[in-house]
């Protein structure tokens, strides 16, 4: 198996932990595409506990997507897993996205104006940290023109199924918004304040 090339950490932080040579080229990845596993979530824990509780060949496993893995019904599935949420990122609200600094030298360095990507695209208040949603940067930066990329991910008639239930006022919200209005969201409940 061909090793990771030392170069692609240069200049980044991992290259300045004392014991990075030591474990660079050292640990096999795998990917798992969890996509598969959504119609059948107690089997997908099972599947996680067996290879990975009490295993002594996995130094970290890390692992991302929106499916809760610690708990099914009421009992404890996997403890061994921390969970980190744009809800609550502890100390790695940073790796959620770009941060406000990091769009700043990018927008530089790409020549586009970063304070049309910040009226944009203002992201999330994670602590005292302001996280890019790194899509619409990135294509931003690509394509050097600032628009709703997010709009071709979902269709309007998915999406209108969920407005006109009109969940918590969810269809005054939103036409709140789209005259530029604002409406605080409470993230631990899910519903406007």
């Amino acid at each position: 198996m061909e090793g990771v090339k030392q170069e692609l950490f240069a200049g980044k932080k991992a290259e300045q932990v004392e014991s990075f040579e030591k474990h660079l080229n050292q640990y096999h990845v795998i990917r798992l595409d969890v996509q598969r596993f959504l119609e059948s979530q107690r089997a997908y824990l099972d599947f996680l506990r067996g290879l990975f509780k009490g295993a002594e060949y996995v130094k970290l496993a890390y692992m991302t997507g929106i499916l809760p893995i610690k708990k099914y019904g009421e009992h404890s599935a996997i403890s061994i897993f921390g969970e980190y949420s744009m809800v609550d990122p502890k100390n790695l609200g940073e790796y959620f996205g770009f941060t406000g600094e990091e769009v700043m030298e990018q927008s530089r360095l790409h020549g586009v104006d970063y304070t049309e990507i910040e009226r944009w695209y203002d992201g999330y208040r994670l602590g005292g940290l302001h996280i890019y949603n790194p899509k619409s940067v990135v294509d931003a930066l690509t394509w050097k023109k600032i628009k709703s990329y997010w709009t071709g991910t979902e269709t309007y008639e998915a999406l209108k199924v969920y407005i006109d239930m009109n969940f918590d006022s969810l269809k005054e919200a939103v036409t709140l918004m789209l005259g530029n209005g604002r409406c605080r969201i409470n993230t631990r409940r899910f519903k406007m304040t």
